[in-house]
């Protein structure tokens, strides 16, 4: 390990330490493959059903990365965002950070891909609101906007958010309307994809 290396975090159930220890951080394209990890992960027959359902429907829509790699934050969470309805609350889920730097180091061709990387607002697109809100991003147009929001990042440029405060980063997850609903909503965060779909249990720390 360098005094250089990028780390990221991600949040876990509190039983699933020993199956990260043993398998590692797995994507759920990986998971929803192997039905020994599946029934650890959906118990029941219905759960396991539903589970690889939505993740057969993911892998054909609009955003396959996020069943094919594990979600990662660029810091710790925004503590005051977390409200008791929030999931990490409510699912009592704990924090593990993951050295980025060592991980690409053995695994070169994974891929980092951000998303929620700008916020889009629930401002209707034909305002003149959003127009403004577009220009002070510095886009033109909603298609500039969204294809800024999702895509594969630099080691460099994930570093660049890990310096962010995590205020900073939650400054646009809007409690009232999210807290309960979405996980990180117009929160920077990615998905880790390494070509196994697996995060190796030898980058990862349980704080």
């Amino acid at each position: 390990m360098s005094v250089r290396d990028v780390f990221v975090y991600s949040a876990v159930p509190p039983k699933a330490k020993s199956t990260i220890l043993e398998y590692g951080l797995l994507s759920a394209e990986h998971i929803a493959k192997n039905p020994e990890l599946l029934k650890i992960a959906r118990p029941t027959k219905k759960e396991r059903e539903d589970f690889i359902k939505s993740v057969e429907k993911r892998l054909v829509g609009n955003s396959p990365e996020s069943v094919l790699g594990p979600s990662v934050f660029f810091t710790e969470v925004d503590e005051s965002k977390i409200t008791k309805d929030h999931f990490i609350k409510k699912w009592k889920l704990k924090q593990i950070r993951i050295n980025l730097s060592a991980l690409l180091r053995a695994e070169p061709d994974t891929i980092i891909f951000g998303i929620e990387l700008l916020p889009i607002t629930t401002l209707s697109f034909r305002s003149k609101a959003f127009k403004e809100h577009l220009h002070s991003l510095g886009f033109d147009n909603v298609k500039q906007l969204i294809e800024a929001r999702r895509r594969p990042l630099t080691l460099k440029e994930v570093r660049a958010y890990t310096k962010k405060s995590p205020e900073e980063l939650w400054a646009w997850y809007d409690v009232d309307k999210y807290s309960g609903r979405f996980y990180a909503a117009d929160v920077p965060h990615a998905f880790i994809i390494t070509p196994s779909g697996v995060i190796p249990s030898k980058f990862i720390e349980f704080l």
